[in-house]
């Protein structure tokens, strides 16, 4: 095995055929791909299409959904025992540049302390990253998972995805604990990938474009818990950071108001959220919406 092996783990969550076939595609970037299957309770495809030795294939079989961050511990202890040094994190629905590895790899290994290298995510064409770069690559506070090419080195070193969030933040939080430990996170120009927001659509508001999410009540309250359980979390405040989220956090609740429907449900689950995180009642909700 050569320094710059790459492994991929895969999220895989009740997948469609749709999905067996991205993560098929994609596995032949990869010396080997862990497809961990998060589903609750049997999948509606048969893991034997994706358990290949020959190409280098292993599903791992949750039999329940034991949340993202869970997840993904999973599937990097395995990259980690079987020694390799590099693994990109992959959601099921991702179809990847046949040149995808090449690319990014190629950023990576020009970089000392590197933590994570995100290439840009595409929502309808559209970067969704705010502060995408126009060309070659800058360091962010944080990057979305998917995708991702993350340095084992800087996991072994920083610790595990923190399973106590379930789903939502749990990229947010481990790059910003990478950036207090002194790993770079990078966002590159130069690696592009299709990623699905919400039940999101657009709305023209006096000349202006406004997109809401659209999230779930059960995923608003994620978001909003953990959100709130992450500045509380934080050794040293991140002001810059919590600032920004903060005001992303009140045009959320404004689009919410304006746009979308589930109002009450939302804004119940919002306020559901903002207590739990008080309490530190995390990991999988058992609540309602």
């Amino acid at each position: 095995m050569s320094d710059f092996d790459v492994a991929a783990v895969v999220i895989a969550y009740n997948p469609s055929s749709s999905s067996l076939i991205n993560m098929v595609l994609n596995s032949s970037q990869f010396s080997k791909t862990y497809i961990v299957d998060n589903s609750d309770g049997l999948t509606n495809w048969d893991a034997a299409e994706l358990n290949n030795p020959a190409v280098r294939r292993h599903v791992i079989l949750m039999q329940k959904n034991v949340g993202v961050a869970a997840a993904l511990n999973v599937g990097l202890e395995h990259v980690v025992a079987d020694g390799y040094n590099w693994a990109v994190t992959l959601d099921q629905d991702s179809l990847l540049d046949t040149n995808f590895v090449h690319y990014i790899g190629s950023v990576a290994k020009n970089e000392d302390r590197l933590g994570i290298i995100s290439p840009i995510h595409l929502h309808n064409g559209l970067a969704i990253e705010r502060n995408a770069p126009k060309e070659g690559y800058i360091l962010t506070s944080h990057v979305m998972m998917s995708g991702n090419l993350l340095s084992l080195k800087a996991y072994k070193e920083c610790g595990k995805f923190s399973e106590e969030l379930f789903i939502d933040y749990v990229d947010t939080e481990y790059c910003l604990r990478l950036n207090s430990q002194g790993f770079k996170v990078l966002l590159t120009s130069d690696v592009q990938i299709a990623h699905e927001l919400g039940q999101s659509k657009w709305f023209d508001v006096m000349g202006m474009k406004l997109k809401p999410t659209n999230h779930s009540p059960l995923r608003r309250y994620y978001i909003t818990r953990n959100r709130i359980y992450l500045y509380g979390k934080l050794k040293k405040l991140n002001i810059p950071f919590v600032i920004k989220d903060l005001f992303m956090f009140v045009k959320e609740v404004l689009f919410i108001l304006l746009f979308e429907q589930d109002k009450i449900k939302k804004i119940r689950a919002i306020i559901l959220g903002i207590f739990d995180a008080n309490s530190k009642t995390m990991g999988k909700s058992m609540r309602k919406f």
